[in-house]
C-alpha cells in the first residue's frame, strides 16, 4: 500500500500510462485501476470516476464489459449525493454494449442499489429491470440475481410486488439457469411482510423442487437460513418440509 500523499499522483501517472496503450490493451488496467477508486481523496474519486468512464467509452465495444463493471462496482465510494449522476451514464454506457456482453456490467449496477439515495433506487431497479429483459433468455440469470439481491434495499411497502414479479420473471429461464436467482430470492424473505414470510417460503420451496436433484442444493440451504425469520407457528411445518426435499436429493 503506498502512502496516502502519494496515491494520487501514482494513479494520474498510471492511467497516463495505460491510455497511451494501444486501445485493444487498454480494457484490463482499466478495469484494474478502476477498483483502486477508494484508495483516492474521497473529494477526487468523482472526477476520476468520470475520467475512466471516458477512456472505458474509447475502448472497442466488445472490451468494455469487464472494466464498465469494474466502475459499477466502486459507486459507493462516490460521494452519495453524486451516485445517481454516475449511475445514469454508466447505464447509457451499458446498453450500447452488444446485448451478449451486457450480463456482467448489468449485475455490478444492480448489485449497487443500495448504494444509491433511497428516493432514487425504485426508479433504478425498474430501469436496471427493463434493461435485464433486453437480454436473451439465456443471459437474464446472473442481473435477475442481482437485483433480487437489492429487494431489502426497495420501500418496504413495494417489496412483496416486487418481490413476486421478479419472480415470475425469472420463471421464464430454462430450469437450468434458476438456481442462482433462487438463492438471491430465498435470502430475501426476511425482507417482505411478516404475514407473506411462509406462503413466499413454500413457494420458493416449490419451485426449487422443479429443478434438476443436482442444482437444488444451493436454494434449498438458502432457505433453511431463512426459517428463523419465519412466524413461529409456521417454523416446524417449513423445517419438514425442507427436511423431506433435502432427503429427495
Amino acid at each position: 500500500s503506498l502512502p496516502e500523499g502519494t496515491r494520487s499522483a501514482t494513479f494520474e501517472r498510471l492511467l497516463e500510462a495505460v491510455l497511451a496503450l494501444d486501445v485493444a490493451d487498454r480494457g484490463e488496467p482499466l478495469a484494474a485501476l478502476a477498483r483502486q477508486i477508494g484508495s483516492l481523496p474521497y473529494g477526487s474519486r468523482r472526477a476520476t470516476f468520470e475520467r475512466l468512464l471516458a477512456a472505458v467509452r474509447e475502448l472497442d465495444v466488445a472490451g468494455r464489459g469487464e472494466p464498465l463493471a469494474a466502475l459499477a462496482g466502486r459507486i459507493e465510494l462516490l460521494p452519495e449525493g453524486t451516485r445517481p449522476a454516475a449511475f445514469e451514464p454508466l447505464l447509457e454506457a451499458v446498453r450500447e454494449l452488444d446485448v451478449a456482453g451486457r450480463g456482467q456490467p448489468l449485475a455490478a449496477l444492480a448489485g449497487r442499489i443500495w448504494a444509491l439515495p433511497e428516493g432514487t433506487r425504485p426508479a433504478a431497479f425498474e430501469r436496471l429491470l427493463e434493461a435485464t429483459l433486453v437480454l436473451d433468455v439465456a443471459g437474464r440469470g446472473e442481473p435477475l440475481a442481482a437485483l433480487a439481491d437489492q429487494i431489502w434495499a426497495l420501500p418496504e411497502g413495494t417489496r412483496q410486488a416486487t418481490f413476486d414479479r421478479l419472480l415470475e420473471t425469472t420463471l421464464v429461464l430454462d430450469v437450468a439457469d434458476r438456481g442462482e436467482p433462487l438463492v438471491a430470492f430465498a435470502d430475501q424473505i426476511w425482507a417482505l411482510p411478516q404475514g407473506t414470510r411462509s406462503a413466499t417460503f413454500d413457494r420458493l420451496l416449490e419451485t426449487t423442487l422443479l429443478l434438476d436433484v443436482a442444482d437444488r442444493s444451493e436454494p434449498l440451504v438458502a432457505l433453511a437460513r431463512q426459517i428463523g425469520s419465519l412466524p413461529v407457528g409456521t417454523r416446524q411445518g417449513a423445517s419438514k418440509s425442507l427436511s423431506a426435499a433435502l432427503q429427495s436429493r
